[in-house]
């Protein structure tokens, strides 16, 4: 008996060893991490403080993170991430307040002045691109504390790669050339070192805004813009700008909607007169005359080179209705390459630009591209050739042996 006895005591106690071991193997295995689970692109760090070093969200990212609800936040749905230096209050980059609306400072440095900084949210990401903005700006406040003593604005050091090219202030209701729109920081720039001058009134700040006076967007130009009644503020709308692409705002012009308070301010777009190239297809070529016997001016979608489309004298854009108006001014027009399409209206476009044209080419608003062409006349669906008798092709290609019926 106590033989016995002995050997179920220990097959039991062998027996539970196996099963702890058991269990622990499962625990272990439900403690690695799950390597196939991907890490959200943009995060919610703790509230009052401040995102970890490199992970501060970049202006291009804080859009996007707000447009496309990446963040959860209560913007309206014509509204963009407000942009407000922090001036030592807050936190700077990307951050969310307690109401939801959701804010970016371009200041390299944020404070803790505000006792409501304990109720700011910082945006964070482990692909944070801030710091690499401010790297290219070579960025920083006038003071150490960046406190607005004795102004807001900020240094750009003379080496960076952000440059503000010449510009023109165009009159209200235009829009610029998509090659002339400034980014958001070519705009702060502009305004922080002097270089906008309006109506006698220097202007040193920049609002983020994209609905004009309504409660669409976007309802005014992109890029940067001034009031028509001087001030010291800008308008800065993302649309089509690098500051937007990540939230694919892209406007149906490629450069906004012009609005009657608003003087876009233009980088100068330097231009080309190089003779296109001929479009990759073969399409008939280019009919800059009379077709050749058997061919008629017509238009293929294709791909058009060193082309621009015209403005008025108000420099807004020339536009037709319907396809076979933009037709018929570019037929009577021996230097017009092609016409294009931007979802509401057609354009005609022409030598001397420097930019390519094709679908989605420069810009997702482009949504048909047709190259003035020579193309063969059609034949009427009921007629045939013969081809080497008693053979017969038709005009949609099909062939058949010719047959006598008695």
């Amino acid at each position: 008996m106590k033989a016995c006895l002995a050997v179920a005591v220990c097959v039991a106690v062998a027996s539970t060893d196996v099963m702890h071991d058991d269990g622990l193997s499962l625990l272990q295995m439900r403690t690695q991490p799950h390597k196939d689970v991907q890490e959200p692109k943009y995060y919610k760090g703790t509230t009052g403080g401040d995102c970890a070093p490199e992970e501060d969200l970049s202006f291009a990212q804080c859009i996007e993170a707000q447009v496309k609800k990446i963040i959860p936040n209560n913007m309206a749905a014509h509204g963009l991430v407000y942009n407000q230096r922090s001036g030592g209050f807050q936190q700077t980059a990307c951050y969310i307040a307690s109401n939801g609306q959701m804010y970016f400072s371009d200041e390299p440095k944020g404070g803790r002045i505000w006792p409501g900084r304990g109720a700011i949210t910082p945006i964070c990401s482990k692909n944070g691109g801030f710091q690499k903005s401010i790297a290219e700006g070579q960025m920083s406040c006038k003071e150490a504390d960046c406190q607005h003593k004795p102004s807001m604005q900020l240094n750009w050091g003379e080496g960076g790669s952000v440059v503000v090219p010449e510009f023109e202030i165009l009159a209200a209701g235009a829009i610029c050339e998509p090659c002339g729109i400034l980014s958001y920081a070519q705009c702060s720039k502009a305004g922080d070192t002097g270089l906008v001058v309006y109506g006698g009134v220097t202007v040193n700040s920049v609002a983020h805004q994209c609905s004009g006076g309504g409660h669409t967007r976007p309802a005014m130009p992109s890029g940067c813009s001034v009031h028509v009644s001087p001030s010291t503020q800008m308008n800065f709308c993302s649309y089509d700008t690098p500051d937007g692409a990540l939230a694919g705002l892209v406007s149906d012009s490629g450069a906004g909607v012009g609005f009657g308070k608003s003087r876009p301010v233009c980088g100068v777009c330097t231009t080309t007169t190089t003779t296109p190239e001929p479009p990759a297809a073969d399409v008939g070529g280019e009919a800059d005359g009379e077709c050749p016997a058997g061919q008629e001016v017509g238009y293929v979608e294709g791909r058009a080179d060193n082309a621009e489309y015209r403005r008025d004298a108000q420099r807004k854009m020339v536009t037709f209705d319907t396809e076979d108006g933009a037709q018929a001014v570019c037929n009577a027009d021996d230097t017009c390459l092609a016409i294009w399409f931007n979802a509401k209206a057609w354009l005609a476009l022409y030598p001397g630009g420097s930019r390519s044209w094709a679908k989605g080419v420069p810009n997702g608003s482009v949504k048909s591209v047709k190259l003035k062409s020579c193309v063969d006349i059609p034949v009427d669906e009921d007629e045939a050739a013969a081809v080497g008798d008693p053979h017969l092709v038709t005009n949609k290609g099909k062939h058949f042996d010719y047959r006598a019926h008695m």
